[in-house]
């Protein structure tokens, strides 16, 4: 699929834009705004890095704990699943942004 457009397509693309802005005069404040700390923190890969490196020893801390059979063992095996599916999403959108 090419990415480039016509000069119709451009043109009928502004057209329903200007449209937009029109009928929904919102639309330009919520173009307009700032993307949220955790947004922006979401696009650094040195952040999900060490994010990815915390959520790991997280996890083998409490994989660990649940395995010495304490009282608290179920409370630390949930929370030991939790961050594994965590890291497993930071790791997918690590390799999202190094294939991008």
């Amino acid at each position: 699929m090419d990415g480039h457009l016509t000069g119709q397509e451009q043109r009928l693309l502004d057209d329903i834009e200007s449209h937009l802005r029109r009928d929904d005069p919102a639309l330009d404040r919520l173009l307009g705004a700032r993307p949220t700390l955790l947004a922006r923190l979401w696009h650094r890969p040195r952040i999900l890095a060490a994010l990815a490196s915390a959520l790991a020893a997280l996890t083998a801390g409490c994989a660990l704990y649940a395995a010495a059979g304490t009282p608290a063992a179920p409370a630390a095996a949930t929370t030991a699943a939790a961050s594994a599916f965590m890291l497993a999403l930071v790791f997918r959108h690590l390799a999202a942004l190094g294939a991008a």
